[in-house]
């Protein structure tokens, strides 16, 4: 194999191996709801039960992602449920 064609393959390979790990860190980064902007909206929510909610789980509205459970604590007989929701999101 000449020189040339060698210089082609790894140029090939670092090419490759660049694009599937920044493909590999957006679809970690989109699973996990993480987002370089922080303009995204902080709402605290009281509920009476929780029952298997988990901090990462999404938020829809009308069947559509629209943020995502940040933290929660027990605050006497409720849960306070802290989202993170987008910020075209209207409360009302």
């Amino acid at each position: 194999m000449k020189m040339r064609d060698l210089r082609k393959s790894e140029v090939k390979v670092g090419i490759t191996v660049i694009v599937g790990l920044v493909l590999f860190i957006w679809i970690l980064s989109w699973a996990k709801n993480f987002s370089l902007t922080s303009n995204e909206k902080k709402l605290l929510v009281r509920f009476n039960n929780v029952a298997g909610l988990e901090v990462g789980d999404h938020v829809t509205i009308n069947g559509v992602r629209k943020g995502a459970v940040e933290d929660f604590h027990v605050e006497g007989s409720n849960v306070i449920v802290k989202l993170s929701l987008e910020p075209d999101v209207k409360i009302q």
